[in-house]
């Protein structure tokens, strides 16, 4: 088996020294695009990016109006919830049945044992 060899690598002044390479070479081989080609391609570039961000901005104010209108909704159901359901004032343990009796909202305690009920 034959040795392999390894491929020469030359600084870009020895190309040029020689007459094969530098930029010279790029610009005559058909392959490499012209500076208009790369202008074009940039400006491309720049037109679709600008495209993007447009497109992205809009999106991003159609999910704002979109949240907007659910903190809106949220706020509206929760008011109607409150308006709903009457206000109650909390009832107090062992308050006295006279001050209960007071209350609408609160219904007056019966003893059980009175009516002949559980524990009679």
């Amino acid at each position: 088996m034959a040795p392999k060899r390894k491929p020469q690598v030359s600084s870009l002044a020895d190309e040029e020294e020689n007459g094969y390479g530098g930029a010279e070479a790029l610009c005559d081989d058909p392959q490499t695009p012209s500076m208009a080609d790369i202008a074009n391609l940039l400006q491309g570039l720049v037109r679709k990016q600008t495209e993007h961000d447009a497109k992205w901005e809009q999106e991003k104010l159609q999910q704002e109006n979109r949240w907007q209108s659910m903190e809106r909704r949220v706020d509206q159901l929760q008011q109607e919830v409150k308006a709903e359901r009457p206000e109650t004032p909390p009832v107090v343990v062992g308050a006295a049945p006279a001050a209960q009796a007071e209350s609408p909202n609160v219904p007056a305690m019966v003893s059980s044992t009175a009516e002949g009920g559980v524990c009679g």
